[in-house]
């Protein structure tokens, strides 16, 4: 029997269209018989079943589905943790891996020994006609043997789609995970840590930032949080807390400076039209900021919306809308 070397992680909840659509993206790849796929849907109430259905008369393809729903970052974990091979690529159930591409990432598994690889990607509409933003400006690849270094050059720099792990390596990052439960991004901070404890016991890590744009990371509303200010204003500044030691230096430096340009005039104002700014949520909102952040928090909070500065900010976040 033909063992693989990659697996595809998805998590999945409620994105039964989008779900097919990635799954018909690697399906067609030449390399896809190469890969295993494995999917934990998390209590959708879509035509997810119905997808998965059609998709799981691949062999190597597999999908369970959740008994009760669990968190984002839950669901992530669980479906990590039924992979089976070397390596495993967490991808979204939105996102695509370039037409053409899944042959190299087999390859790249196949004749290395990375302990952890970040892939380059591109951040691209529902339809893949329009391109935001280029995601990690390079023109080559490029490798670390330092976490603390890779840490401090692409932590702005690792959204959800674009890691492979070690599998092996995952799994010693297992215990102690509650801390970034509910960060929204356990995800990268358990790749963090294992690369941080590797490091203290051998004194060496073998990381690769990859310069080709290998994932399409689709612009689409989430079906996991309404609530984008407690991500922003809380979830953020915990996992930066959460990381282990080794990078604490860097992460305070990073956390100052992200809470700083969050808590601006600014950045309030313009996140007042878009995100709960408002007394109600001061308390939350303000736990991990200084005495004047705070304070430019409770005046912008206290500020009556304008609507003729709504129809401005309205006009400049249809113009500037990002993923």
């Amino acid at each position: 029997m033909k063992i693989n070397k990659l697996t595809i992680a998805i998590p999945t909840k409620n994105r039964s269209e989008l779900l097919r659509s990635a799954l018909k993206g690697i399906v067609n790849q030449g390399a896809f018989s190469d890969i295993n796929i494995v999917i934990c849907d998390n209590c959708s109430n879509d035509s997810t079943r119905e997808v998965l259905s059609d998709f799981t008369q691949f062999e190597n393809i597999t999908a369970i589905s959740n008994k009760k729903p669990l968190t984002l970052d839950q669901n992530m974990i669980k479906v990590a943790k039924l992979v089976e091979t070397e390596y495993f690529l967490w991808l979204g159930d939105d996102d695509c891996i370039e037409n053409g591409a899944l042959k190299d990432l087999v390859e790249i598994v196949m004749k290395n020994s990375y302990d952890f690889i970040l892939l380059n990607f591109k951040m691209v509409s529902k339809d893949f006609s329009t391109v935001y933003k280029n995601g990690i400006i390079r023109d080559k690849d490029m490798n670390y043997n330092s976490p603390k270094l890779f840490f401090k050059s692409h932590y702005n720099e690792m959204p959800f789609g674009t890691l492979i792990l070690r599998t092996d390596l995952f799994k010693t990052a297992l215990t102690g995970l509650d801390k970034y439960m509910q960060t929204s991004h356990a995800y990268g901070g358990i790749a963090l840590d294992y690369l941080a404890k590797k490091y203290r016991e051998t004194g060496r890590v073998s990381i690769m930032v990859s310069s080709y744009e290998y994932i399409l990371l689709r612009q689409v509303e989430k079906t996991w949080t309404l609530d984008t200010s407690r991500i922003m204003f809380i979830d953020i500044p915990k996992w930066y807390k959460a990381l282990d030691s080794y990078y604490e230096n860097i992460a305070n430096i990073i956390l100052k400076d992200y809470l700083k340009k969050q808590f601006s005039l600014k950045t309030l104002l313009y996140h007042k039209y878009t995100l709960k700014i408002n007394l109600e949520n001061y308390l939350d909102n303000t736990a991990y900021a200084g005495k004047f952040m705070k304070l430019k928090y409770i005046v912008v909070a206290i500020i009556p919306r304008i609507r003729l500065f709504d129809n401005f900010l309205q006009k400049k976040i249809n113009k500037n809308k990002r993923w």
